[in-house]
């Protein structure tokens, strides 16, 4: 805003610049021996090319929603680095990355059920990690109690967004297999039907 004023092509180059980073992040995945480049390069191009999320690329306002993925999937990628060289310090890049992603927005702890994910898929005997992710959980932990301790005031702990109704589980459900339309639901049935289960899961 200072450098450029409000204009709106310099606002969305900086979005597709961040759209331009995620997708070599998401192709970066493939250094996980379980997924491969064979299988991050085509999910790469499928994340460039979808239209599930564009909106948060086009919208200047949601650019929290773009960090927060470049963050998250900088973190992803330094904890398979960690993982794959049992390095102390990916591990410190990746907590890092998942703390910078916390101060982007609230979605940021998905870095945890994936990081867990990949942990138990690749079985790693290793204590560092398991140890690091307890960390992050108390640090998130102590995030979300921030967070509820502004109940009073917060704009969307009181007008309804976050109010638990039977709908919230029919809504979830859809926006899910809508977001997995249609390649998200091919990848599935290729891996369910590759019988690895511990993968899939």
């Amino acid at each position: 805003d200072n450098a450029f004023g409000p204009d709106a092509a310099w606002h969305r180059a900086l979005n597709f610049l961040f759209h331009a980073i995620n997708v070599l992040l998401v192709a970066g995945l493939g250094a996980w021996s379980r997924i491969g480049y064979r299988l991050s390069i085509p999910a790469a191009a499928v994340f460039l090319a979808a239209q599930n999320h564009q909106e948060a690329i086009v919208w200047t306002a949601a650019l929290p929603e773009l960090l927060v993925a470049t963050c998250v999937l900088a973190a992803l990628n330094a904890w398979i680095q960690a993982l794959n060289r049992r390095s102390v310090l990916w591990m410190g890049v990746a907590t890092l990355c998942y703390l910078v992603s916390l101060a982007s927005k609230e979605s940021g702890v998905v870095f945890l059920a994936l990081a867990a994910g990949i942990l138990l898929a690749d079985r790693v005997r290793w204590s560092v990690p398991v140890a690091v992710l307890g960390l992050q959980g108390i640090v998130t932990a102590v995030y979300a109690l921030g967070i509820f301790r502004t109940t009073t005031y917060h704009l969307h702990l009181n007008d309804g967004t976050f109010t638990v109704q039977p709908g919230f589980i029919v809504v979830t459900v859809m926006s899910i297999g809508r977001l997995l339309l249609p390649v998200g639901w091919a990848a599935a049935i290729v891996v369910a039907t590759s019988r690895n289960w511990r993968f899939l899961a």
